[in-house]
């Protein structure tokens, strides 16, 4: 059990609870927000990871990924971006912003840890 706090933002309900049961039984600690504006409140207590969906009310991923990474009290935090637009320039633009991984919706359980796992780990990399 590794005991790390990870931030699901996602709109849809379904997959968030998929997400959270998966990530729960991996031994993570999980925190929800089904918007940008529920993640920033939630981020007042900095996660280890963020993962992040793109489509969003009111504010896009890209916006909150911003936001994230312009704030020196999140500056240690892990973010992956998770889309349903497989596109090259989507995982580029958010590599290019600070994402630490990119998933591809849907994804399944065992990409889910993989890339949770690869992103906590590069934390303290340069």
């Amino acid at each position: 059990m590794s005991g790390e706090t990870i931030l699901v933002v996602e709109d849809h309900e379904d997959v968030r609870m998929a997400v959270r049961m998966s990530l729960a039984m991996s031994g993570y600690n999980v925190v929800e927000a089904s918007s940008a504006e529920e993640a920033l409140e939630a981020l007042g207590r900095p996660p280890d990871l963020v993962l992040l969906d793109l489509t969003l009310p009111r504010m896009t991923g890209f916006e909150l990924l911003e936001k994230i990474r312009s704030s020196q009290d999140l500056d240690g935090t892990a973010v992956i971006v998770a889309s349903g637009h497989a596109g090259g320039d989507v995982a580029r633009k958010a590599r290019e912003l600070g994402a630490t991984g990119f998933l591809t919706k849907p994804f399944n359980v065992e990409e889910l840890d993989g890339a949770v796992r690869r992103a906590l780990e590069s934390k303290g990399e340069p």
